[in-house]
């Protein structure tokens, strides 16, 4: 009786793909420097040419508008708070009233 042989080669085409895999990889990590050594230039530059800061007194109008608004916010939902607790218990009467009417009926 005859043996078959088997081939233990891989199947063509497998290194290729690793390769192509492998460049493409390669690629992205040099795009990532490029785009990373351009960003950091770029902040260099803006940080040598940086003009002074805006007025202050602008920037505490608007967080002092800011901080109003938070408070009305909070103060509208402790009320909203409050009412759906009030809206809960009228209803666990209400259920506790129609459960009672239905026992006597």
């Amino acid at each position: 009786m005859r043996r078959l042989r088997t081939s233990e080669t891989e199947p063509v085409g497998q290194d290729s793909f690793l390769d192509v895999v492998t460049n493409i990889v390669g690629i992205i990590i040099l795009l990532v420097m490029v785009v990373g050594l351009r960003v950091q230039h770029a902040v260099s530059e803006k940080d040598s040419t940086d003009d002074p800061p805006p007025a202050n007194e602008e920037l505490e109008k608007q967080l002092a508008a800011e901080q109003r608004r938070a408070v009305a916010l909070e103060s509208e939902l402790l009320k909203m708070a409050r009412e759906t607790e009030n809206l809960e218990a009228l209803e666990t009467t209400l259920k506790r009233e129609r459960l009672e009417a239905a026992t006597v009926a």
